[in-house]
């Protein structure tokens, strides 16, 4: 099924997905995600972040990114955030997300690693997610 999905260091501990907007809050440094991704990196809960979401938001680099860049750079050295590839096997599993409920490829590739994962998603924007993912799985930023 794609890339395998980092398994969660304890079994409470599920991952926690992060969509484009997830990482425009982190860039912005809004306090509402600031402090819960702290709390996640020094739990061990593992991020998954879709490439494609990365691709969505990634404008400029380290030199106009640097918030983002320096909690991507950090948490891929550490360990605890995985970028999750879209390679063939999992791009067949997104096709057939999209063919029966209409949204984009990011949001389709969220839905698909939280689902492997069976955790959660943190997200600006959970209309399309909520249409797979259960709202007390879904975390609003």
């Amino acid at each position: 099924m794609g890339a395998p999905v980092r398994q969660p260091v304890a079994p409470s501990l599920r991952p926690v997905t992060f969509d484009s907007g997830a990482l425009i809050a982190i860039e912005r440094g809004e306090p509402k995600l600031r402090a819960p991704a702290r709390v996640l990196a020094t739990g061990n809960v593992p991020i998954l972040i879709p490439a494609p979401a990365v691709a969505e938001v990634w404008r400029g680099g380290e030199g106009r990114q640097a918030r983002l860049a320096q909690f991507l750079g950090t948490g891929l050295e550490a360990g605890h955030i995985q970028i999750v590839v879209l390679d063939y096997p999992a791009a067949k599993e997104v096709g057939t997300l999209l063919g029966r409920l209409p949204m984009s490829v990011t949001d389709a590739m969220v839905c698909r690693c939280a689902l492997l994962a069976g955790g959660g998603v943190v997200t600006s924007d959970p209309k399309d997610i909520r249409r797979l993912i259960p709202t007390e799985r879904i975390t609003v930023v």
